[in-house]
């Protein structure tokens, strides 16, 4: 790990509160992300790799506080942790929110911890063009039309 990246994730870290005495342990995920996970493994099978097993990875709520370090409004962040990526989503936004608005968030976190992938703000006729774009597409009924399209580019880019 380069000396910037090391020094930024300590800023992350003290800043998230992980820093701090937690319960969070290895591997650790709310139960209320089993059933998005079960659907981006079966996803991930349909379209990366057919034996694709979700690795060590920690999905938890967090408070608004856990968000502070940035600037504008956050419902989702992931911590790029060796061996055992952090995905923390906002418990208030995710418990007003609907089941296709719930998958778009936590599969565009998995995008950055687990693929790899990048913000891309590429809009085509009023619409993102991939999950990983920074804002969701919050018409749940266009996310539902376009959701093959979606899965699709995010694990095939």
């Amino acid at each position: 790990m380069d000396k910037p990246f090391r020094i930024l994730f300590v800023i992350i870290l003290l800043t998230t509160g992980l820093s701090k005495k937690t319960t969070l342990g290895f591997g650790d995920i709310d139960p209320a992300f089993k059933q998005h996970l079960q659907q981006w493994v079966k996803d991930a099978r349909k379209y990366a790799d057919p034996k694709y097993e979700l690795p060590t990875i920690s999905v938890v709520f967090a408070d608004a506080s856990s968000f502070k370090v940035i600037k504008r409004t956050v419902i989702g962040m992931c911590l790029p942790i060796p061996n055992n990526p952090i995905v923390k989503i906002h418990k208030g936004f995710w418990n007003i929110s609907g089941n296709e608005v719930r998958e778009q968030l936590l599969f565009h976190e998995l995008g950055h911890c687990l693929l790899n992938r990048w913000h891309n703000d590429e809009i085509i006729d009023g619409e993102p063009v991939t999950l990983m774009h920074p804002f969701l597409n919050a018409a749940e009924v266009a996310y539902s039309y376009k959701r093959e399209y979606y899965i699709k580019e995010l694990f095939t880019k």
